[in-house]
């Protein structure tokens, strides 16, 4: 080869070989790297498939005590609290401690005054639902003397039936034709012609009290089932058969649960 060609040789060399080198190297090394993860694949996908550890019954996996201490590490630290937080716990500590205390006379007063309340009003409901007693104030038919008491159970003489018996009402004396007046606010139940008596006129009370007007006319100024008022005119003063030989009066007798009574403990003073 002449000096010339040599030259040229040598000039290409410098020229392109340092690429042509570079370019074997990258090929080589890319070459061996293949060959390695290909060996690689081939033992892992050779090799038998393992499971991992199962934590016998109440052990617990090396996984699951580093995500409990990872969990433990993440959660906050609790921070000290500051001077004026003590205090205010301390404060909402003192209230609810108060707090108890404080509304149980409030509830107890309330019960009592609600007990307080209730016990006019259930007084007030058991009077609305009993019926309304009159009170027991009479007058007297006829405003005038007593000319014969009630004797209750003593036996009196009956100067006119010539004979001796008990004296259930009492005797008002009056002249003949006087008006008879009504002794209370009641009902005319009954009137009647008595061959002993004259003409009676029979009325019970509001309260339930029986009276008997004994002595009338025949003329009246009510009948039966008439309601009458205190001091209502009845009718007029007539005559007694059984004891006619006395003054002209009225006999006036009152019962009270089915006893007589003396008209004149009930007569208004």
């Amino acid at each position: 080869m002449s000096n010339q060609s040599k030259g040229k040789f040598s000039s290409f060399i410098m020229g392109k070989g340092f690429y042509i080198a570079l370019a074997i190297c990258l090929a080589g090394a890319g070459t061996a790297a293949w060959v390695t993860v290909n060996s690689t694949m081939d033992s892992i996908q050779s090799a038998p498939f393992q499971e991992a550890p199962q934590a016998a019954p109440g052990q617990e996996t090396p996984g699951s005590q580093l995500q409990q201490v990872t969990e433990e590490k993440q959660q906050p630290v609790p921070q000290p609290k500051t001077e004026t937080q003590q205090v205010e716990q301390k404060t909402e500590d003192v209230k609810k401690d108060l707090t108890p205390s404080a509304q149980e006379p409030s509830s107890s007063l309330t019960q009592q005054s609600s007990s307080v309340e209730s016990e006019p009003s259930k007084e007030a409901a058991a009077q609305s639902e009993q019926p309304i007693a009159q009170e027991k104030s009479y007058v007297l038919p006829i405003n005038s003397k007593v000319m014969a008491p009630f004797s209750g159970d003593t036996l009196v003489e009956n100067v006119t039936m010539k004979d001796w018996r008990t004296h259930n009402g009492i005797d008002i004396q009056a002249e003949l034709g006087t008006d008879v007046l009504s002794a209370c606010n009641g009902k005319v139940t009954n009137i009647k012609n008595d061959p002993l008596w004259g003409t009676v006129v029979e009325i019970v009370g509001d309260d339930g009290t029986e009276l008997t007007y004994c002595g009338f006319n025949e003329k009246l100024n009510v009948k039966v089932n008439d309601y009458v008022n205190t001091g209502d005119k009845l009718g007029v003063l007539g005559e007694i058969p059984c004891e006619i030989s006395l003054e002209p009066h009225l006999h006036f007798a009152v019962k009270q649960d089915g006893a007589f009574v003396d008209p004149v403990s009930l007569i208004k003073q």
